[in-house]
């Protein structure tokens, strides 16, 4: 599967301190990480690229693609509240000319973005999902997904508790 990191999403692996865990997923998936030029020119203007990602990025482990100018125009035009880099995530995901065998999957943890992709038929994800799926694939110990919300907290990072509740059922 392909996997867009939205800059938000960035900011919180960052937050949480569990940058190397979004590899070692995408490894034990089989996953091919992408970011969006305008999501990383965002990302590095607001320096929310830590030290590993910055290091994938150098190294060609996370790709950086760019979208249609045609498309994401088209977009612009029905989501003018979303951001470039969300935008151009949702443009490259709607450009895929093989979303059957060979999808992408946004993770974004901005909630409109997620909306705007959802309607499009793209898949999304946000940072708790990611962490069910650290979880799930015996990455991430449910005390530590439990540390990282704590961590996201910090930074004004907050999860309803119906929603905390559910996810603590999810854990392993």
């Amino acid at each position: 599967m392909n996997i867009l990191l939205d800059a938000d999403f960035l900011l919180h692996l960052q937050y949480s301190g569990c940058s190397r865990i979004l590899l070692q997923l995408a490894a034990a998936e089989k996953w091919t990480l992408y970011i969006a030029q305008k999501a990383k020119a965002e990302s590095t203007r607001k320096q929310q690229l830590d030290a590993v990602i910055n290091a994938e990025l150098m190294n060609g482990n996370i790709k950086e693609i760019q979208s249609s100018p045609s498309t994401f125009s088209a977009l612009r035009a029905l989501y003018a509240n979303l951001g470039d880099g969300e935008l151009e995530s949702i443009a490259i995901a709607q450009d895929c000319l093989d979303k059957i065998t060979n999808p992408y999957m946004i993770l974004s943890d901005d909630r409109t973005a997620r909306n705007c992709a959802k309607e499009l038929g793209i898949a999304t994800a946000d940072i708790l999902t990611f962490f069910v799926l650290a979880n799930n694939s015996n990455l991430l110990p449910k005390q530590k997904v439990i540390q990282y919300i704590k961590r996201l907290a910090k930074h004004s990072y907050t999860v309803k508790s119906e929603v905390y509740s559910v996810l603590l059922k999810e854990l392993n």
